[in-house]
């Protein structure tokens, strides 16, 4: 039976960045921020361009840049990834010099992956082809609906505030509901693997 090559995202789904995001509007605006407002789109309707892009360069290659929680789950839930013989992929956004950040982070809670990418603003699908991604859990609808649907890989949205899906892309509110979803391919993977077996 093989393994199965899954593809993450690493902002907003190995990350949680709401806390440090939720302290930023905080101290620089008084704003406190819900959850679901601290998405791109309404950061910018809130604070406008100017003062978003300069929340990103602290975010991603400043002093805000270490301060992000990583989420438990993605730590535990990987680790059982690996364990069971999957080929674990960090597929990021991130401009070159943001992504130095990003394998810090990786490496100080020590993330165990098999390679990581970095597209530099370009669409993941060139990376699910090269990497033949099995799964692709990203944090942006967007950016999976700019995939092909001729590639292979199945797309799941990572919506864990319960927006609206206005897309046919599956999506998944925490790391467990996305668990199941492996352990149902790895269930039809073994049932198949037996069924080709001569007994």
């Amino acid at each position: 039976m093989r393994s199965l090559n899954i593809g993450f995202d690493f902002d907003g789904v190995i990350t949680n960045p709401v806390k440090v995001k939720t302290k930023w509007a905080r101290e620089k605006f008084g704003i406190s921020l819900r959850p679901e407002q601290t998405d791109k789109q309404s950061m910018i309707h809130l604070f406008g361009e100017k003062n978003y892009n300069e929340f990103k360069s602290l975010y991603y290659s400043g002093s805000l840049a270490l301060e992000v929680d990583i989420r438990p789950k993605a730590i535990k839930a990987i680790s059982l990834f690996n364990s069971f013989g999957h080929n674990v992929f960090i597929v990021t956004s991130r401009l070159d010099d943001e992504y130095e950040k990003a394998k810090e982070l990786l490496n100080f809670h020590q993330i165990k992956h098999k390679q990581a990418v970095n597209t530099s603003g370009e669409s993941k699908e060139k990376y699910c082809q090269d990497l033949e991604l099995d799964f692709l859990l990203d944090y942006t609808l967007e950016k999976l609906e700019k995939i092909s649907k001729e590639v292979k890989t199945e797309k799941i949205w990572f919506n864990p505030y319960f927006k609206k899906n206005p897309s046919k892309i599956k999506d998944v509110k925490s790391w467990s509901e996305f668990g199941e979803i492996i352990a149902r391919k790895e269930e039809m993977m073994i049932c198949n693997f037996l069924n080709n077996k001569k007994m």
